[in-house]
């Protein structure tokens, strides 16, 4: 009877290990678990600041096309207008020089 004694006490602290390590075993799984989550929340906050910065540029990008291209019509209207002077002006001249 010693001996089944002895077997079952033996037998009592393998399982006591068994479930000790099994908890100590969840504990990492847990705090693994919760290290992958900080890291993609970190990631995704990352990415939507990436992402809002992007669209910032993109918007910046656009209106600094818009007003290049406003400038581009205004200097080709000014450009327009000058050649008309100069052909005005010239015309002018070829009628005052034709008076004479």
């Amino acid at each position: 009877m010693s001996a089944t004694l002895k077997l079952l006490t033996n037998t009592q602290s393998l399982l006591q290990v068994a479930a000790d390590n099994s908890r100590l075993q969840q504990k990492q799984n847990s705090y693994e678990i919760a290290k992958w989550i900080r890291q993609m929340t970190l990631q995704r906050r990352m990415r939507e600041d990436v992402e809002k910065r992007l669209q910032e540029s993109e918007k910046n990008t656009a209106m600094t096309q818009q007003i290049l291209n406003k400038v581009r019509i205004k200097r080709l209207s000014l450009q327009e207008q000058i050649h008309a002077d100069e052909i005005g002006k010239d015309e002018t001249l070829n009628k005052i020089a034709a008076d004479k």
